[in-house]
């Protein structure tokens, strides 16, 4: 049977893609795909759709957030078992950034926090305060700035600071 795909995610050195699908209403899953096999890894249900699904910069983890307390969950990218990480409760996140080693990760809420967590063992390494109800969709290749839809259009944010670098007006922008 079709679903609807509501986002993608794509590994960032294998053929394996995560699909977030929609099968009916009030429901969500997630299924990873070796599209060079053509074969179903996995597949994860949800009781809503994820906020945020993508994978680590090394394509170790697959991670998506929900509209909850405890809202980061950390998968294996090539198992679909859940990682014992980032567990502890902290507020709803929107979008996740990993090192490049992958030993650190950044989480961005809602009320506009930006968190920087060490993943194996939890502890938070710093926060900032930003701009809140951003939509962010990118990070920069450098993992310094973050680009993300504000309520006028297109905002720049260094993440390491929270300080807004630059915005642009533009009311209808969808997707970056």
């Amino acid at each position: 049977a079709r679903t609807p795909v509501q986002r993608l995610a794509i590994h960032p050195a294998d053929s394996l893609l995560a699909a977030v699908e929609n099968p009916t209403p009030g429901t969500a899953r997630i299924t990873v795909w070796d599209w060079s096999r053509a074969a179903r890894l996995y597949a994860v249900d949800l009781p809503d759709i994820p906020l945020y699904v993508g994978f680590s910069t090394l394509g170790t983890y697959l991670v998506y957030t929900r509209a909850d307390w405890q809202s980061v969950t950390i998968l294996d990218a090539r198992t679909g078992y859940a990682a014992p990480y980032l567990r502890q409760g902290f507020g709803i996140v929107s979008f996740v950034a990993f090192s490049r080693t992958e030993r650190n990760l950044m989480t961005y809420q809602p009320s506009g926090r930006i968190s920087f967590w060490e993943l194996r063992t939890g502890e938070k390494i710093k926060d900032v305060e930003t701009i809140p109800d951003l939509s962010p969709r990118r990070i920069t290749e450098d993992l310094t700035t973050m680009l993300a839809r504000s309520q006028s259009g297109l905002a720049v944010v260094d993440v390491t600071t929270g300080a807004l670098l630059a915005e642009q007006r533009q009311p209808d922008l969808l997707t970056i």
